[in-house]
């Protein structure tokens, strides 16, 4: 590329344009298409060479056959996949490279990704590459990789069996990939959301592992042969055992194994897994997909905002440098831009149509779009040969054009029904239900007046109708909930009988706190408003359930902590003692903690979103009934 020297319309002098000048303006357009941030440097020549080179099509292209060389490699490597089947006991021989060709490649390989980021770092500058943690961990996993390497080289293939830089390979992918690194990206800032629930699927698995072993009893003979009690013994063992069982249940289609030996006992045990599955599947599960794709879909927005800045950035940046016919040298060496662009004001404001069509045709663009930018660049030019910053814009436009969607066009309907759907597709319709909307919600902000007591009273009214009571009750419920794990657990220890009389007293008393808070809530808040709330109708059943069951073991059986009678009644059936009938009640407790969730933010987004697909879910089965 040579030097373009053209006349300036308004002085009538010669101006020159420098080769050095045509090429930054090229790069800067070629960073506008491909999204690339323009912090990279902009002289000496060679540089900017240098950077088309390593960013043209076939070094790019070069660079991904290298990282699919280095991740295929597992393959034949020990042991080798290159086999007709996979059991090492049929075909001990296999193909596989021998070790000193393998370190060769790998070593080619990883000196490539060296020599890769270390021009990338030349490009950009050491003082902008540090500002980049995907160079910086494009290093540090290339120097691990290299040092796992030669340790290897050192011991040998075989010797040496754990190779860190097996682990590591996946990483090149993403250095490859834009994609690949919006989704770590997307995985980073969704990581706390992906733990609540998380946390939430833990205390689901809790829950019915306490639930299965009252249940489901192990045996206390190796040679029974009751399908209820083989399924306690296989499955329900333990605390431990249960909890991995629903693990592997929820997680994987092992659904015959665990259900079936239960449900051929008896049909409604079909209950207790068709829950815990609807629950954890069908809801806690679903919502994994749903965080990660409410948070990609939002990390994608800010993404192609932050690429279309850049663009815009470039195209501008571009257009600037083509104001200048000499690019005076910097007082001092610098690697950005912008700073360049300030230190030197325009002595243009518009730029040579033949200086912009060289750029346009000079660059790596592909031809489709450079045939569009010139068509538009001359229907638009009307300067005399001149171009300005609106035109310039205008046409750089067009790299952002999309093929409009074609016009779905709707069914027509005849007669009476060509009415109504004129009348269900019509706006008023939509305004009305809004206005209906409204009405309900005035309906349902009613105000109620609280009766107000004073003194003493008017003290003990605060504290019924406090938000910390109900916090300092839900730390309750967590606490009463872990006293029911351990209870579970040790159910089947030697010494059970005498534990669970401490542990049974420290449930009774409880269920007594239980029922004072609710009595205390009712005469705080007044019945109108306790019961307006579901949460407190929850919470008052439950806890009358618990007082009165304990009440009724306790006069019966003279005491709180389980029988001998009731150990065999459970073991010829469904759980049908009152101590396992109050264990079981005792467990919805959990609900008590999982109601204060939605005040925290990130499990506020996540029961939000089960609250609104329950209301959607049973707008979707009316119109299915």
């Amino acid at each position: 590329m040579s030097d373009i020297i053209v006349d300036d319309p308004n002085n009538g002098v010669r101006e020159p344009w420098s080769e050095r000048h045509l090429i930054q303006a090229i790069v800067l357009l070629e960073d506008a298409y491909s999204f690339r941030s323009i912090t990279h440097k902009l002289s000496p020549t060679n540089i900017l060479k240098l950077y088309r080179l390593y960013w043209s099509k076939w070094t790019q292209s070069f660079l991904t056959l290298i990282v699919s060389c280095q991740l295929l490699l597992i393959f034949i490597q020990y042991p080798s996949s290159f086999s007709r089947t996979s059991d090492l006991r049929k075909e001990r021989i296999r193909l596989t490279l021998p070790c000193s060709v393998q370190l060769i490649i790998e070593f080619l390989c990883l000196m490539i990704f060296y020599i890769d980021v270390i021009i990338r770092i030349y490009l950009a500058g050491l003082n902008h590459a540090r500002k980049k943690p995907w160079i910086i961990s494009y290093f540090i996993v290339t120097t691990i990789s290299m040092i796992d390497l030669i340790v290897s080289i050192n011991l040998g293939c075989q010797k040496k069996t754990i190779n860190i830089r097996y682990l590591l390979r996946p990483f090149y992918m993403a250095i490859i990939s834009q994609e690949m690194k919006k989704i770590f990206n997307s995985l980073r800032k969704s990581f706390l959301q992906i733990l609540s629930v998380t946390l939430l699927l833990g205390i689901h698995i809790y829950f019915f592992s306490v639930i299965g072993m009252i249940l489901f009893p192990p045996a206390k003979r190796k040679d029974s042969t009751n399908d209820r009690i083989d399924e306690g013994t296989k499955y329900f063992p333990d605390f431990p055992d249960a909890l991995i069982n629903l693990v592997v249940l929820l997680t994987t289609a092992n659904n015959p194994d665990v259900t079936l030996p239960a449900y051929s006992k008896n049909r409604l045990y079909i209950i207790y897994f068709a829950i815990f599955l609807t629950i954890g599947l069908y809801c806690l599960m679903t919502l994994f997909t749903v965080i990660k794709m409410n948070t990609f879909k939002e990390f994608f927005t800010t993404s192609m905002q932050n690429s279309l800045f850049r663009r815009r950035l470039a195209v501008r940046a571009c257009f600037d440098i083509l104001l200048e016919c000499e690019v005076a040298p910097s007082l001092r060496t610098t690697d950005d831009t912008t700073t360049s662009l300030v230190n030197h004001e325009p002595s243009r404001s518009t730029a040579p149509m033949l200086v912009v069509t060289r750029v346009i045709s000079g660059s790596n663009l592909p031809e489709l779009h450079k045939r569009a930018l010139l068509d538009i660049l001359n229907r638009n030019n009307e300067q005399n040969g001149e171009v300005t910053w609106d035109i310039f814009s205008t046409v750089m436009l067009s790299l952002d054009v999309d093929h409009p969607k074609e016009h779905i066009e709707h069914h027509e309907y005849s007669g009476i029904w060509a009415i109504v759907q004129l009348i269900g597709a019509s706006k008023y319709l939509t305004w009305f239900g809004n206005a209906i909307g409204l009405i309900n919600f005035i309906v349902l902000k009613e105000h109620i007046e609280h009766h107000e007591y004073s003194g003493i009273w008017a003290i003990v009214q605060l504290i019924g109708a406090s938000k910390y009571l109900t916090w300092f009750g839900n730390a309750i419920g967590l606490i009463n909930f872990i006293v029911l794990v351990v209870e579970g657990g040790l159910r089947y220890h030697s010494k059970f009988f005498k534990i669970d009389i401490i542990l049974s007293n420290v449930l009774f008393s409880f269920s007594i706190y239980y029922f004072l808070e609710t009595i205390l809530k009712l005469w705080s808040l007044r019945p109108k408003i306790f019961f307006k709330f579901v949460f407190n109708t929850f919470d008052a059943s439950l806890a009358l359930s618990l007082f009165i069951l304990h009440i009724i073991h306790w006069s019966i059986y003279g005491t709180l902590s389980i029988t001998i009678n009731e150990v065999e009644l459970d073991a010829h059936g469904t759980a049908r003692s009152i101590w396992a009938i109050t264990r079981i009640i005792n467990l919805f407790i959990i609900f008590r903690t999982i109601r204060s969730m939605p005040h925290f933010t990130n499990y506020g987004i996540i029961m939000g979103t089960i609250s609104d697909g329950m209301r959607n879910l049973k707008a979707f089965i009316g119109i299915l009934i």
